[in-house]
């Protein structure tokens, strides 16, 4: 007999929310509301072990690592603790952000034309999207060092035309031409089974739902800021990089840039060998400082334009390759961890914006930080403000 059937103990649902990069694991437990903000009530975040020299195995191995620290706080220090406070606090929806390099995403458009005009229905849709799934796959098992299986790990059309016109409504229509943008992401099947079943070990009553960061911050964002329909989406992670470019509010290209953050920390590491009292930090304020340069401050400056050279290659790589028909929308949201916010910051400006937005204007950078958390969600007391976890509760909330 289930005795909660019968309980006059007030009932709460909660969500709950992972966040998966490649420079840490994080995850909220938090009450959904599908027409406001979310209220968290519990977060946490691990860090990555972080080396000097690192492989695609032990990063994967201390990501999983930090996941199930996460879950395993999730469920007692979030969940088991508020059901303490005498509310049955319920469990409805696990939903799992992934960014890269733990998912490869990629936007097509997809066009079918028939000899003559003919009956759009949903088999004819699915047969044309199923086959460009499995050529991605392949395509991407193609490039890949290690023979892996990927699966599909979420798939989003963003937009149908028929004979050429734009419609939401394709079945049972008749035409001569069917056009769609979607976009598609997959994962390693591997790297999908162990999340979840760490997931199941803690929240097995729930069939997780995954989810790639790019389409879940260009939703949110284009949600919040209706009014700007062009602009591209930068989140420095600890390795990877992914820039996504929008433009009339619909996500045309994604890439990822195999440098992040973790670039920066193993040039200062150079600096504080030999000095346990040395901190990235403490490296960071004396970039900050003006005046005499110091030796050290000369050591800095010339760790952060190692940094700065190598990122903005591979950024400047990335966004000409968006580029070659079009041209890129100037305003940028770039989602970054403090302290690094605002060095990264300093190196989107020094891009070669000017070469490819259509006003040759540098880019107008919109920095989405932890004073933003609060536009996304509300934090209950001695929750501290994360505005990705809150970003993503915000996105989960609507489903």
């Amino acid at each position: 007999m289930t005795w909660h059937l019968f309980s006059k103990t007030p009932e709460m649902k909660v969500g709950v929310v992972l966040d998966i990069g490649s420079k840490s694991v994080a995850g909220a437990v938090f009450i959904p509301s599908p027409s406001g903000k979310p209220r968290i009530l519990y977060a946490t975040r691990e860090k990555l072990f972080f080396r000097k020299n690192i492989t695609g195995g032990e990063l994967s191995s201390s990501m999983i690592k930090a996941l199930d620290l996460i879950l395993f706080h999730l469920n007692k220090y979030g969940v088991e603790h508020l059901r303490r406070t005498g509310i049955r606090y319920t469990v409805e929806s696990v939903d799992a952000v992934v960014s890269s390099p733990w998912n490869a995403s990629e936007t097509k458009v997809l066009t079918l034309k028939f000899s003559q005009r003919s009956l759009i229905t949903e088999a004819v849709i699915e047969e044309l999207i199923s086959s460009e799934e499995k050529s991605f796959e392949k395509r991407f098992e193609g490039t890949a060092v290690e023979e892996l299986t990927h699966e599909l790990l979420e798939r989003k059309i963003l937009e149908m035309r028929l004979n050429g016109y734009p419609t939401g409504k394709p079945y049972g229509k008749w035409a001569s031409e069917l056009e769609i943008r979607m976009f598609s992401s997959i994962i390693s099947s591997s790297t999908l089974q162990k999340m979840k079943k760490l997931i199941a070990k803690s929240f097995s009553e729930v069939v997780p739902r995954f989810h790639t960061f790019s389409a879940v911050a260009f939703t949110s964002l284009r949600d919040l800021f209706p009014e700007i329909q062009n602009f591209l989406i930068v989140q420095v992670g600890g390795e990877v990089s992914d820039i996504a470019i929008i433009k009339r509010g619909v996500i045309t290209e994604v890439a990822s840039a195999p440098c992040g953050h973790n670039s920066l920390i193993r040039a200062f590491g150079k600096i504080c060998e030999n000095h346990p009292e040395c901190t990235l930090e403490g490296l960071i304020k004396i970039h900050g400082e003006v005046g005499i340069q110091t030796t050290e401050q000369k050591k800095v400056e010339v760790a952060v334009a190692e940094t700065k050279a190598v990122w903005l290659d591979h950024f400047n790589t990335a966004i000409s390759n968006f580029s070659e028909e079009t041209f890129l929308p100037k305003v940028v949201f770039l989602l970054e961890e403090r302290p690094y916010t605002s060095l990264f910051e300093v190196f989107l400006k020094e891009a070669e914006s000017s070469q490819f937005t259509a006003t040759a204007e540098p880019f107008v950078i919109n920095t989405i930080d932890e004073s933003m958390a609060s536009t996304f969600a509300e934090f209950d007391k001695n929750v501290l403000p994360d505005e990705v976890l809150a970003l993503e509760a915000g996105f989960t909330s609507k489903m």
